[in-house]
């Protein structure tokens, strides 16, 4: 009787295991709502053919669907149809199956960073790789508006009317790039969530009257802030609009690496009075002390205190290191923003280590996404 008891044990111990593999099979193929792990670092999509290219990560996947998070903290949701097949690979690396594609099995691909939740697999759609996506790749265009007048005609909200240049159609620009949008004969403020390069488009979100609204544009509907480019500009300077509530301003954004073990973690340069900068964590640990580096400068409870936090830094009297803003937590969900209150010859990023020692910190970095707003002279 003894000798039975292993063989039922065994049989019911496959029996389970089978089970699960079988669930998790059928899971990742639709139907419940999983996340992928936010442990995550950046990581570039290409779509079908190379028909879209955006950063962000993947954040869930439901039935047919997978939602993204870019790198400016935009949500975006395209099916998965026109994910390319390095996509599809790269999905399964994030799920657990297997290591990452080859293209990219980089440095900042493998970096850890924070914990996440259950990951989630995924069967590759057969689809050709050539079929690029349609225009509503994220869904239909906006259409115009029904049931009487235009509820934008009067235009309420002093948007800038559109002169009679049609935008910028051989301007290139980036995912995350902030831009003006003209619809309807009116320029709006908006962001580029993602970039079709083989026709140069751009998937657009903007707002109309507190209204959200996206849509794949060519270039020649955009420009960038504060309208014309610098060959377009008149001779003479126009009289300053006592009415303007905001003056144009030019943007940019990088993502940079902070060393832990230098005193200038990363060299920002000059900043005029006026200039904003905006932070948003990306990846990546250190630490203040000791020989492992294993903070997070974005975590709401951080465990080595202040000093394993970001620090925004200026040297003023060629010699003297004056601390502007200590960064705070969760700048992943909610970026920090610093406006100069005077001009600054030498600004800088690096690891708020009060006792000056840096070199014997963990050699580690991280890396935050970096953007500077300056207003246009």
């Amino acid at each position: 009787m003894s000798n039975h008891r292993p063989r039922y044990f065994l049989i019911g111990t496959l029996a389970f295991v089978a089970t699960g593999l079988l669930s998790s099979m059928l899971l990742a193929q639709g139907g419940t709502p999983y996340f992928y792990p936010p442990s995550q670092t950046m990581h570039t999509w290409k779509g079908k053919g190379g028909s879209l290219v955006f950063s962000g990560r993947a954040v869930e996947r439901k039935g047919d669907f997978i939602s993204f998070k870019t790198s400016k903290n935009i949500e975006i949701t395209l099916p998965l149809k026109y994910l390319s097949q390095d996509d599809h690979d790269y999905l399964n690396h994030l799920a657990g199956n297997g290591p990452a594609p080859a293209a990219t099995s980089r440095p900042s691909d493998s970096q850890p960073a924070p914990a996440g939740m259950t990951p989630v697999g995924m069967t590759p759609v057969e689809e050709n790789d050539g079929e690029a996506p349609p225009a509503d790749f994220f869904g239909p265009s906006p259409g115009p508006a029904t049931g009487g007048e235009d509820p934008f005609s009067e235009n309420p909200f002093q948007e800038v009317p559109a002169d009679s240049a049609t935008g910028s159609p051989g301007q290139l620009y980036k995912q995350g790039d902030e831009i003006e949008i003209v619809d309807d004969g009116t320029w709006y403020s908006g962001t580029i969530l993602a970039v079709r390069p083989a026709d140069n488009t751009y998937y657009v979100r903007f707002s109309k009257s507190d209204i959200p609204f996206s849509r794949w544009v060519s270039a020649q509907d955009l420009r960038l802030p504060g309208g014309a480019q610098p060959s377009d500009m008149p001779s003479q300077p126009l009289a300053e609009d006592p009415f303007t509530e905001k003056k144009p301003t030019s943007v940019t954004t990088q993502e940079v690496m902070v060393d832990s073990q230098l005193a200038v973690g990363y060299m920002i340069g000059a900043v005029k009075k006026g200039d904003t900068i905006r932070l948003s964590y990306i990846s990546g640990k250190w630490k203040a002390w000791g020989r492992l580096a294993s903070e997070s400068p974005d975590a709401e409870y951080i465990g080595g205190g202040e000093k394993c936090r970001l620090a925004l830094s200026a040297l003023e009297n060629q010699s003297e290191i004056v601390k502007l803003a200590v960064v705070p937590g969760m700048t992943d969900i909610r970026p920090f923003t610093w406006t100069a209150d005077k001009d600054y010859p030498t600004v800088f990023l690096q690891i708020n280590d009060t006792d000056g020692d840096f070199s014997s910190n963990p050699p580690s970095d991280v890396k935050y996404s970096l953007s500077i707003e300056k207003p246009l002279e």
